[in-house]
């Protein structure tokens, strides 16, 4: 059963995303295009970042009330990695963002 701890911690990896992933993109000539929560009519809904440069990055959910644990990486269109963030405990989401960065330098780098 969820907990709003649940919760908590997801809405926090969000905030951990937005705050580091533009940057992050940025450095390796990324831009992000699209934010849907910067969009007053997605605010709740599903979580989504889109990132373009030589390849299209998008970070989301598939939905915005179950399975909200699971952040999946898509590059041009094509899944290519799923991380369930409720296997890392609160006071360590850094190293899921790290798992996140991680798969997409491997991709970049390409």
């Amino acid at each position: 059963m969820e907990t709003t701890a649940d919760w908590d911690k997801r809405s926090d990896f969000r905030t951990l995303l937005k705050e580091n992933l533009e940057p992050f993109f940025r450095n390796h000539s990324y831009k992000l295009i699209y934010d849907n929560q910067k969009d007053k009519s997605d605010k709740g809904q599903v979580f989504k970042l889109i990132f373009n440069g030589a390849k299209d990055i998008e970070i989301s959910n598939k939905d915005w009330r179950d399975y909200t644990e699971y952040f999946h990486i898509y590059v041009n269109s094509q899944e290519i990695m799923i991380l369930n963030i409720d296997k890392f405990n609160r006071n360590n989401l850094e190293m899921a963002l790290d798992v996140i960065k991680g798969a997409i330098l491997s991709i970049i780098n390409k």
